[in-house]
């Protein structure tokens, strides 16, 4: 249903491709999405009648090429360590980034209720806090394939006693359940309290199980995790196929204006060179 909606959804472009095999009428189907505005594309499944390499990477391929026309500099997807087709990803030059562990849990300790470790619903004043802890949590290299948040909806945040923030979360609300990737500094993620009060917090929860969303950037918090009632998926690796690659422009032209007093030297437009074509 999900991936039906997205479809019909205007902030999306979503292609469906799917390669016939010569023999026996199998068939491989692949879905890639990507969100107007931002800089990743992402596979969402792969269905196939049989482990064909080659018919792989190549429907993998066209994929990629629609994504670059739609203006993504990048494409993700995440795998199975183990994924029998893993190499055909590699053949069509996706690379591992990271790695990842989903810890289901099937109720919310709403019992647990210790006013020191209150979180509460993010907003815009929360924002450079965000920013500090995202860039001391993960690493500058992944900036371009983790954002500070997937701005589907608010997440939530925790405070220390002096005003200091610890840890906030990014979440995504479902019929399924609830998936949350929590970004904590790593002197607070030891205390199993601070996770507990993340679970206790959330403010529609219902009956569905809740995913927490571990990523080897954090290594910290598997500890933690594992001394509390979660089933532990096996491991994913996150993988990416760069489109495009960032370039520093050089300060060629510069533009001095007076605003408040004070000189400007921004640069409203890129200078670029142009070469006479003989």
């Amino acid at each position: 249903m999900g991936n039906l909606l997205t479809s019909i959804n205007p902030a999306y472009d979503v292609l469906t491709a799917v390669c016939e095999l010569d023999e026996g009428g199998k068939r491989l189907i692949s879905q890639i999405r990507f969100q107007i505005g931002s800089q990743s594309a992402k596979l969402g499944f792969l269905i196939l009648d049989e482990d064909d390499e080659g018919a792989i990477t190549a429907l993998l391929e066209e994929m990629i090429k629609t994504a670059g026309t739609w203006g993504a500099l990048n494409v993700t997807c995440e795998l199975e360590s183990d994924a029998l087709f893993y190499e055909a990803f590699r053949h069509a030059d996706f690379n591992a980034w990271a790695k990842q562990k989903l810890w289901r849990f099937k109720r919310v300790p709403r019992e647990y209720k210790a006013e020191k470790f209150q979180w509460r619903v993010w907003h815009s004043d929360d924002a450079r806090a965000m920013r500090g802890l995202y860039n001391a949590v993960i690493p500058k290299l992944f900036h371009n394939l983790e954002p500070l948040s997937l701005r589907a909806m608010l997440g939530m945040v925790y405070y220390n006693a002096e005003g200091v923030l610890q840890a906030y979360a990014d979440m995504v609300y479902g019929p399924r359940g609830i998936w949350m990737l929590p970004i904590i500094h790593p002197t607070t993620a030891d205390k199993i309290e601070v996770l507990l009060g993340l679970l206790s917090g959330l403010p529609f929860p219902g009956k569905r199980p809740i995913y927490m969303c571990v990523r080897s950037y954090q290594p910290w918090l598997e500890g933690v995790l594992g001394r509390m009632d979660a089933e532990v998926s096996p491991e994913q690796v996150l993988m990416v196929k760069h489109l495009a690659i960032k370039q520093k422009v050089s300060n060629k032209l510069e533009v001095r204006s007076l605003e408040n007093g004070h000189a400007d030297t921004g640069l409203p437009v890129v200078h670029f060179e142009q070469k006479d074509v003989h």
